[in-house]
């Protein structure tokens, strides 16, 4: 690990994408949908590095009904460590998936009991005014992938 990620690098435009997909490798996030660079600073002699990601993510369970399989954002960070030869001397990642499942689950549930979400079509347009109207804070959409979607009826 330490070999595949070393500094100096290209952080920002051309050439970038190359450190991206070997974090993406080393640290086992090929299924995020995005990798970002937000913050280096230095500390003494090395460098820090902190990165965020986001990965969609499936919400399973049979008690969800016809809400099974809604695909929810989550996001973690890692920070990268590294000596003033460039080498990564540590790490911390921060991926909060499990964690995040089940805190979506309960609230999907919660709002499924108290008839909260609406069901749309996959084309149909859904009216923001009269989901408010019935009471509905959620609807679930089937996207162009495929993908049930989960959207805020209004802000």
């Amino acid at each position: 690990m330490q070999e595949a990620i070393r500094l100096p690098a290209v952080l920002i435009g051309p050439g970038a994408s190359e450190f991206l997909q070997t974090v993406r490798v080393v640290f086992n996030l090929h299924d995020t949908s995005d990798l970002t660079i937000v913050d280096q600073a230095f500390v003494n002699d090395d460098t820090m590095l902190y990165l965020r990601f986001v990965r969609e993510v499936p919400v399973r369970g049979k008690e969800l009904g016809k809400a099974d399989g809604v695909y929810i954002v989550v996001g973690g960070t890692l920070s990268l460590q590294f000596d003033s030869k460039g080498v990564l001397s540590s790490y911390f990642l921060e991926d909060e998936v499990e964690d995040s499942i089940v805190e979506e689950k309960n609230g999907l549930l919660k709002d499924l009991e108290k008839g909260r979400i609406y069901f749309a079509e996959p084309d149909e347009i859904v009216d923001p005014l009269k989901l408010k109207g019935d009471g509905k804070r959620f609807f679930i959409q089937v996207d162009k992938d495929g993908k049930k979607r989960l959207h805020r009826a209004y802000l």
